[in-house]
């Protein structure tokens, strides 16, 4: 199966390093002795990294189950099981469209829509 570059692909377009960082500099805001001094703000920064880790997370998810079939599909291959083979081929393509769905997801909402 060719769905490393896919993957590659995804996690640029997903940015996952600048989401793990965004979710480490708000983690270091909310540890402040002052953070609730600002309850509207406070609420805002708390909801922000619920949803960045809420997307990390599905993005983790996601990827770690196309890398576990992708393993999956080379032990079907080198044992010739086609009908092992073609399941877990059906199974990447759906976790792949998974991922894509969680793309388009990243791409029209959250950070766009936050701004309306």
């Amino acid at each position: 199966m060719h769905s490393k570059p896919n993957s590659r692909r995804s996690r640029s377009i997903f940015d996952l390093d600048s989401k793990r960082q965004a979710a480490q500099e708000l983690e270091s805001q909310i540890s402040k002795p002052d953070f609730w001094s600002d309850q509207k703000k406070a609420q805002e920064i708390t909801q922000e990294l619920a949803r960045i880790k809420e997307e990390i997370e599905l993005y983790d998810k996601t990827a770690e189950e196309l890398d576990d079939l992708e393993i999956l599909d080379e032990l079907a291959v080198s044992e010739a099981d086609e009908g092992a083979a073609a399941d877990v081929a059906a199974s990447i393509e759906a976790v792949r469209s998974e991922l894509d769905g969680l793309e388009k997801y990243l791409w029209f909402s959250n950070e766009f829509d936050s701004h309306n």
